[in-house]
């Protein structure tokens, strides 16, 4: 009653743009009630415009929010100041439960599988496999096993451009609104012009494939099957110079990560030493910013010797903290780059994007890491031991192991709500990210929806609060539309299940137990045969893969050598 009545007052003396800046705090169903107390509230509700400032401040918050003012194209009605000709508040104020009722239909239809499927037929003429793509409201880029990058109108699904060039497949890609960057078997990565197409630069200096590649705000990271990983510095697109390297695994680099940090700086450090067994090895950083934490405490680890960020080579659990002391300086910031070595160490590492200097190692994964991404401090893993991981990379603490897919885990993407994972038994699964960061959230509720449509293995995808879009070994790239659902929409529980098939090869079978015989480092098997977890092999000393043979003669069942 107090405040009614102090907010009356401010009214009355006609200070009505004060009390429009108080209610402007309110949440929608506080502004409901708000208009219910008297008509002078409703009147300066209605005048301030209050309904158009609070979806504009959830446009400018919430991603799903923007993203549906762009496609249902209310957008054209926000952020337009009083003389500019707008609808009245009541069109903001209908409007409001109408965008409610949106997003709680795309909620469902991602619980409840229920989506449009459209399908892009790659048709490659030399081998089949999507191995790479990333996509934005125009075009999907897609990185193919034919030695092409083709472009694609997301809208017509209709194949705009091909870039050639690579000797090798394409393994890996990402473009801005510059440039495409692309990473291929033939051990280069090329600079594309984005709208042209043309080829700005080649860049050669891993000595065998580039398996993946992160570049943001002037830094690129490649990681290569020659077991290294570079980072570069880009002025430009013609500008891009090597300034570190980074050694130290056993095998293949798979795939990396790093934090967003606009300004990252590089220091000289000492030696990496040799990742451990089956261990996630992280390195420390230091940047201007603020401090992290966690890196406060001392450690039974330390060296002793006062140096900052010196390499120190141990294997620790879980909740054990590597620090260095001394150097927690107040303003300084900790930033990362992970980088992931699925060799028969099932390591990966998490280097500095400043000082490349090593940090902890952590267990968990029983086999091979097959992919990762990383944000804020929640990094996510899929392995060929199947399950999907969370680790708080503060900490190094395993928050949650999820199981559910048959086959390796290839590929992995989160975002606030969801984790979405892509195998090798073909399918996508759905995860609720906040019930897996919950403890005390039952196993049997964590996955939200399996996606069965893929006839292959799905290499790679993407996804945002709409879609997923996905690449697979069958040669095609599917789009999987939870906004625009028909009535007769697919949802998963009506989609048959399908499992990738045997992969022919070229086998020999050299040993009385039947064992076989699979030369490794063939452009077929160049990214795929790196990942660990032979599930029933092994390599050998000679550099080839022994294993079982199953199946008919001639026929290699197992997922990692497509």
């Amino acid at each position: 009653m107090c405040c009614t009545v102090s907010l009356l007052v401010v009214i009355a003396q006609g200070l009505d743009h004060i009390a429009e800046n108080i209610l402007s705090f309110l949440d929608a169903r506080s502004l409901c009630s708000a208009e219910l107390v008297c008509k002078e509230w409703q009147r300066v509700i209605s005048e301030g415009m209050l309904w158009k400032k609070l979806i504009e401040r959830m446009v400018r918050t919430d991603p799903l929010w923007k993203g549906l003012s762009e496609r249902h194209q209310w957008e054209k009605y926000l952020f337009k100041n009083r003389t500019t000709e707008v609808p009245p508040n009541s069109y903001y104020r209908s409007l409001y439960p109408k965008i409610i009722q949106d997003i709680e239909t795309i909620e469902a239809n991602w619980r409840c599988g229920r989506h449009n499927l459209q399908r892009i037929q790659c048709r490659s003429e030399n081998s089949k496999g999507v191995y790479c793509l990333q996509y934005d409201d125009d075009k999907i880029i897609s990185g193919l096993r034919d030695n092409s990058i083709k472009i694609w109108d997301k809208q017509s699904l209709e194949c705009l451009k091909i870039l050639t060039g690579h000797t090798g497949s394409v393994l890996c890609l990402q473009y801005d609104e510059r440039v495409i960057v692309t990473g291929s078997s033939d051990s280069t990565v090329r600079v594309w012009d984005v709208n042209t197409g043309e080829v700005l630069n080649t860049l050669i200096h891993h000595n065998e494939a580039v398996l993946h590649l992160r570049f943001c705000n002037g830094l690129m990271v490649t990681c290569s099957k020659d077991r290294s990983i570079a980072v570069w510095d880009m002025a430009s697109p013609t500008d891009i110079s090597l300034r570190r390297v980074l050694v130290g695994h056993r095998a293949a680099v798979n795939v990396v990560d790093f934090d967003d940090n606009p300004n990252p700086s590089l220091i000289p450090s000492s030696p990496v030493p040799p990742p451990v067994f089956q261990t996630v090895d992280l390195w420390a950083a230091r940047i201007p910013g603020t401090k992290r934490p966690w890196l406060a405490h001392p450690s039974p680890w330390e060296t002793g010797q006062g140096i900052p960020y010196r390499a120190v080579s141990r294997t620790l659990c879980s909740s054990s903290l590597k620090t260095f002391p001394n150097e927690c300086e107040e303003g300084e910031v900790y930033s990362w780059i992970i980088a992931l070595a699925a060799d028969i160490l099932s390591s990966f590492s998490v280097w500095s994007t400043s000082t490349c200097e090593f940090v902890r190692t952590l267990n968990g994964h029983k086999r091979g890491i097959a992919c990762l991404q990383y944000r804020d401090r929640l990094v996510v893993s899929g392995s060929s031991d199947n399950t999907i991981r969370l680790w708080d990379i503060e900490c190094g603490a395993c928050l949650r192991v999820l199981e559910g897919h048959e086959e390796l885990v290839r590929c992995i993407r989160f975002d606030n709500k969801r984790i979405v994972s892509g195998a090798y038994d073909g399918k996508i699964k759905v995860w609720d990210l906040q019930a897996a960061l919950d403890p005390r959230a039952p196993a049997s509720t964590l996955c939200l929806r399996t996606l069965v449509e893929h006839s292959g293995r799905v290499f790679r995808l993407q996804f945002d609060e709409f879609q997923i879009i996905s690449s697979s070994h069958d040669d095609t790239i599917l789009i999987w539309d939870f906004l625009n659902v028909s009535t007769n929409g697919q949802t998963e529980g009506r989609s048959p299940s399908r499992t990738a098939g045997p992969v022919e090869f070229d086998v020999c079978v050299d040993s009385p137990n039947g064992q076989v015989n699979v030369p490794g480092g063939t452009d077929m098997d160049m990214k795929e045969s790196d990942l660990n977890g032979w599930r029933n092999g092994e390599r050998a000393g000679d550099g080839l893969l022994k294993m079982p043979l199953g199946g008919k003669k001639g026929v290699l069942n197992d997922p990692l050598l497509s």
